[in-house]
């Protein structure tokens, strides 16, 4: 990757792929706070509205990265970070299921795709 400003993720400004991702994962977090990650299980509300993209992560466990690094080692912690977003929302997925949330459940559902997606091409860049 050039050098220069980058954002977040790590990726120049106008890296297509990531900057959509991120923006997605803008609006999911926008559609936890607005769940309240199922309205109606008061204990579990607001443990996913938390305030923000940051907060979020903060309580996911999720590092932010370094910079610069080389491409791939971009790559590979974007990895790793999707993998553990996936385990995280199938153990989220599971307990909506539980609890008898099939919203929260439907929201984790499309999670998991969308990650075991992002996995895929990112593993395919890897391989080159």
């Amino acid at each position: 990757m050039p050098g220069g400003r980058r954002n977040r993720l790590g990726c120049d400004p106008g890296c297509p792929f990531l900057e959509h991702r991120f923006f997605k994962l803008k609006d999911f977090v926008d559609d936890l706070h607005v769940s309240g990650l199922g309205v109606g299980n008061h204990e579990r509300r607001g443990a996913a509205a938390t305030g923000g993209l940051d907060n979020l992560a903060r309580k996911a466990q999720m590092k932010e990265f370094s910079s610069p690094l080389p491409q791939e080692d971009y790559v590979r912690l974007l990895l790793a970070a999707n993998e553990k977003l996936v385990a995280d929302a199938a153990q989220a997925r599971d307990g909506a299921g539980e609890a008898n949330d099939p919203e929260t459940q439907d929201l984790m559902i499309a999670r998991i795709t969308l990650h075991q997606k992002t996995i895929w091409m990112l593993k395919s860049f890897l391989k080159g």
